[in-house]
């Protein structure tokens, strides 16, 4: 019995040495992940601290951003231009803050150059390059808007779902500051209703009243400090024209 504990003693020992090794390795593993996971660590925050850091400020420079909501739909898009994103229905980008309802509708817009206007699903151009601010309703149509056109123009609008509504305006390229009331019909000319003042010349102001094809029916305004009026046949006609001065 010695004699057999004697010869069985050196494998237990090789057998306890290699299990110690074992865990030593198994230490020296997972030593090695953790630094391993504090180097990753590092790595994030020293990249985060250096794009902070550049600037004055810790200005954070980036090309573009996408906040998503909870249901992982991208909702705010940002970004010179901003970024592309396959749930979107359209596809042209600008530099600006583009928000998106869930389904990927264009729903509000700040960029230079705005986005062109969609009208009744169709994506159309704009007169003049534009810098301003574009609301959309639930299918994506222009509403209202506010900017400024590359001539130079002020322009805020209102429109029906056809086209534009109501515009308030300061334009030198046509000559005018004022409000233009359209039809919700699309004739060649809609204008309702055109309230303004020249900005070529010295002038009180004046008001225009159209009928329903766009045809000028009256006018009303003030020269040299006198009102006049003037009507209109439905071809256009100027049929009667009265100035009266004012009594002092």
């Amino acid at each position: 019995m010695e004699k057999m504990k004697k010869k069985s003693s050196p494998s237990n020992k090789s057998e306890c040495q290699t299990d110690k090794r074992i865990e030593r390795l198994e230490r020296n593993i997972r030593s090695l992940r953790t630094a391993l996971l504090i180097l990753v660590l590092i790595i994030i925050v020293g990249s985060s601290g250096a794009m902070l850091s550049k600037g004055k400020g810790n200005i954070l420079r980036v090309q573009g951003l996408i906040v998503e909501d909870a249901e992982g739909n991208p909702r705010i898009l940002v970004g010179a231009p901003f970024p592309e994103v396959k749930e979107r229905k359209r596809e042209d980008r600008t530099a600006g803050i583009l928000i998106l309802d869930e389904r990927g509708i264009d729903r509000l817009s700040i960029g230079s150059p705005a986005p062109n206007p969609q009208i009744k699903g169709t994506v159309v151009k704009r007169m003049s390059p534009a810098t301003g601010i574009q609301i959309n309703d639930s299918n994506g149509n222009e509403r209202t808007g506010y900017g400024i056109l590359g001539s130079g123009s002020v322009v805020l609008g209102m429109d029906y779902e056809s086209g534009e509504g109501l515009g308030l305006f300061i334009s030198k390229e046509l000559g005018y500051a004022g409000v233009l009331i359209n039809g919700d019909k699309r004739p060649p000319n809609n204008q309702r209703v055109f309230i303004g003042t020249s900005l070529k010349k010295e002038s009180p102001g004046f008001l225009v009243l159209n009928d329903d094809n766009g045809t000028k029916y009256t006018h009303f305004e003030m020269i040299d400090g006198m009102p006049l009026w003037k009507a209109y046949d439905k071809d256009g006609n100027l049929i009667l024209e009265a100035i009266e001065k004012l009594k002092k």
